[in-house]
């Protein structure tokens, strides 16, 4: 086999298997999860993680999830020190954020959202994750 050849079959076999681990497109929009969790929506921002978050079981679009993490950060010190979650998405327009979907092992499934996804380079970390709770 060429070279090229047995690169194109470890990027084609490996490609699937970073996608289920990494994450896709979710379904969750994070006004919905902010409507569901007033824990999250009031949240300040935090060196430490809120405690009374990770836990939370919260009802969207009619499906059970716990909330597995939570944390929103201003790394930079410019966000006025008592401005929640909910105020900081607003003003920054990601109210529309997707989740992303994610499945690190088989049977352990994920919606996440996270700074990253929205690249606003502002010094500001959120980060959170949600799973769905089966009955």
């Amino acid at each position: 086999m060429t070279r090229i050849f047995k690169l194109a079959l470890i990027f084609f076999a490996l490609l699937p298997i970073t996608i289920f681990a990494y994450g896709t497109s979710g379904t969750l929009i994070l006004k919905d999860l902010l409507v569901a969790s007033k824990m999250i929506a009031e949240s300040v921002p935090s060196v430490l993680v809120n405690k009374n978050v990770p836990g939370e079981i919260v009802k969207i679009n009619n499906i059970e999830y716990q909330v597995r993490y939570f944390s929103f950060e201003d790394t930079s010190n410019k966000l006025p020190a008592n401005i929640t979650f909910k105020e900081y998405a607003k003003n920054k327009n990601i109210l529309e954020m997707h989740s992303t979907h994610s499945n690190p092992l088989p049977g352990i499934e994920f919606e996440s959202f996270d700074f990253r996804s929205v690249n606003l380079n502002d010094g500001v970390y959120f980060s959170m994750a949600l799973r769905a709770v089966k009955k």
